[in-house]
């Protein structure tokens, strides 16, 4: 509303300057969350053309860089906008404005998890920034990067040096899956502990990374917290990712059980089955109407149906959209989509004895976590 206001006045006054094209990115961004396409494209578009007015002006790489990091990657190809984004942030850090480059590397590393890049290159570029911004930017944005660095490490088996490690060791717990509430308890290592969108971050991250190693009690968990967090998560495309793990968690293992003094009443019973039920097919709606313009949620969207159709019995279908979905992931250059629709393929035929199903799908995951970058 401010950045509205503040635009408004602008045009009405002396003009526009480097400092307007930011808000306008920030309105923009606002704009498509609430779902007012055809506004956020027009703002886009001005900002786009204020910032080329002052390229190498601070609040114009700003304006670029919330574009590329909240706006680009629901509606431009995910290589083109991630590639911009990181080209924003080497200008950011270039130019000292250390507290927004902490912000931009949040997006970036987000957006790169989804984009499924190489994890040895990001594990590289993420420890980069993380040295490069520790002393300097926020801590609860680094400590989000420096979080998902660790996490990367140990999922393709590499041990960080001594320094890290001892700095990684409170986001994580027992087993190599990270504990956040290590982070969150950790006042001091933060500039703002009730900084909701660096908190909300990284519990989206501690869930995708959670259903990654298959600990979907431990995602359950996370997402309660998650949950809390969603008003934050403005304009962010780990939007998609939570809507996606919310519902294969509910799939995989369901809802948690709350306590009740009430009797057993086989009415109830129904009553809460068809709950369950009805949950992920509200977030497959979702899904779906994001995958009109924002081509990365379509095989989640279609791998929310493979595991919908296997809970129903319809085993033979669900297994042609197992099929479906890391075909539409692979297309879109998605390994790690690829990789978990694969592995749950392999799980669920593993579960009935399909044994020869069971080796085929096992081999395709491991092919595509190997492009990955997740050998460990």
């Amino acid at each position: 509303k401010l950045a509205a206001r503040i635009t408004e006045q602008a045009a009405n006054t002396s003009g526009y300057c480097a400092e307007i094209s930011y808000l306008m990115a920030v309105q923009a961004t606002w704009e498509h969350h609430r779902g007012n396409g055809e506004q956020a494209e027009v703002l886009a578009t001005s900002v786009r053309e204020l910032a080329a007015q002052w390229p190498n002006n601070q609040f114009s790489i700003r304006a670029r860089a919330t574009l590329y990091g909240l706006y680009d990657s629901w509606v431009a190809p995910f290589d083109t906008s991630l590639s911009m984004l990181g080209d924003a942030l080497r200008e950011s850090i270039a130019l000292r404005d250390y507290e927004f480059s902490s912000l931009a590397v949040n997006w970036f590393a987000s957006n790169a998890v989804l984009r499924g890049m190489d994890l040895t290159s990001l594990g590289r570029r993420l420890s980069l920034h993380v040295d490069q911004l520790s002393d300097y930017g926020n801590l609860s944005n680094v400590n989000v990067v420096r979080y998902l660095a660790s996490m990367i490490d140990s999922y393709i088996g590499q041990e960080r040096g001594s320094d890290e490690a001892a700095t990684s060791t409170a986001l994580l717990s027992e087993n190599t899956i990270p504990k956040v509430e290590a982070l969150h308890d950790q006042t001091q290592k933060l500039d703002n502990p009730a900084d909701r969108l660096a908190i909300g971050t990284l519990y989206v991250h501690r869930v995708y990374f959670a259903v990654v190693f298959n600990d979907y009690h431990g995602a359950r968990d996370a997402l309660e917290r998650a949950k809390e967090y969603v008003p934050s998560l403005i304009g962010s495309p780990l939007r998609i990712m939570l809507t996606f793990c919310e519902a294969l968690v509910t799939l995989q293992i369901g809802t948690r059980k709350k306590q009740s003094s009430q009797r057993f009443d086989l009415n109830n019973l129904i009553t809460g089955l068809k709950a369950s039920e009805s949950s992920p097919r509200k977030q497959l709606a979702t899904l779906k109407r994001w995958a009109k313009n924002t081509p990365f949620a379509v095989p989640k969207a279609t791998l929310i149906e493979a595991e919908m159709l296997w809970s129903r019995g319809d085993h033979n279908e669900a297994l042609e959209y197992y099929e479906r979905a890391a075909s539409q992931a692979r297309d879109l250059g998605l390994v790690n989509d690829e990789a978990i629709a694969y592995e749950l393929a392999t799980r669920r035929c593993d579960s009935q004895g399909r044994r020869d199903f069971t080796k085929l799908f096992a081999r395709s995951a491991h092919q595509a976590y190997t492009r990955w970058g997740a050998v460990a």
